[in-house]
């Protein structure tokens, strides 16, 4: 599923593919993807106008059209962009924009992405309950909102309406990098331990971006090169192993995350 880093390479790709774009047309090839808001709503509020500025919070993209609305886009499982200039439509497209001589596709293989125009962004994080986003995320307000928070340290970090953007294989990392076994009560941790998950968000997420979200990329001593269950620890001389936390896949070392 796409996470904070992968959506936020999604936006850069916007920025340099289609913003301040006249959009020409719009064509939803499948609506069942529109949320809260109609075929004549996308077209009315985007053909002949352009896209000034993107932001992203979470897992959400925001374009801001130059009328004062946003194109909200949530990515689900499978969503990505694909710019065209020249060729056929891309498989699993579901919305287009079309520019001049280029277009613009939103493809979702598996549909469980949405796209919807929303009169105010602030309304709409309000609305969603986010939390603050991961990556302009402050120590006190972090320190703040952990106070508040029970449960497993990578239940909370994979809570929206604590942090906005972290998924499961990123927090895996964190945990990693922060030497802290997943299965932990956040309650438990000392201070020192969790500026040092707080670090690691950041550490994390801005690599993550840097290396275009390619566990290929990404340093072969993160868990993340090394995430199958029975692998050496790139760290220590443990074996990595396979749990379940919230229901998700959870990949940590117990030798040296304690």
């Amino acid at each position: 599923m796409p996470e904070l880093p992968d959506v936020e390479i999604y936006k850069n790709y916007f920025n340099h593919t289609s913003l301040k774009r006249k959009i020409d047309k719009v064509e939803v090839i499948d609506s069942s993807i529109l949320f809260n808001t109609s075929i004549q709503k996308l077209s009315t509020n985007l053909v002949g106008k352009e896209i000034i500025s993107t932001s992203r919070h979470g897992k959400y993209f925001f374009g801001e059209i130059e009328n004062g609305k946003y194109l909200m886009v949530h990515f689900g499982m499978t969503g990505r962009f694909d710019y065209v200039e020249e060729g056929s439509i891309p498989d699993y497209s579901k919305v287009l924009l079309h520019f001049s001589s280029s277009f613009l596709s939103y493809i979702c293989i598996r549909k469980l992405g949405k796209i919807s125009i929303v009169e105010e962004k602030d309304a709409f994080i309000e609305e969603k309950n986010l939390g603050p986003d991961a990556l302009s995320l402050e120590w006190n307000t972090f320190q703040k909102l952990a106070k508040k928070k029970r449960g497993k340290i990578k239940s909370a970090l994979m809570d929206q309406k604590f942090i906005a953007g972290l998924g499961n294989i990123y927090n895996d990392e964190i945990c990693f990098q922060s030497k802290i076994d997943p299965k932990r009560k956040i309650s438990s941790l000392r201070q020192k331990q969790l500026k040092e998950v707080f670090k690691n968000i950041g550490h994390v997420v801005d690599m993550a971006i840097k290396r275009e979200a390619d566990p290929d990329k990404l340093p072969k001593s993160w868990l993340l090169s090394n995430r199958k269950e029975g692998k050496n620890c790139p760290r220590c001389s443990g074996k990595i192993k396979k749990i379940k936390i919230s229901g998700r896949g959870t990949y940590y070392c117990p030798s040296c995350q304690k």
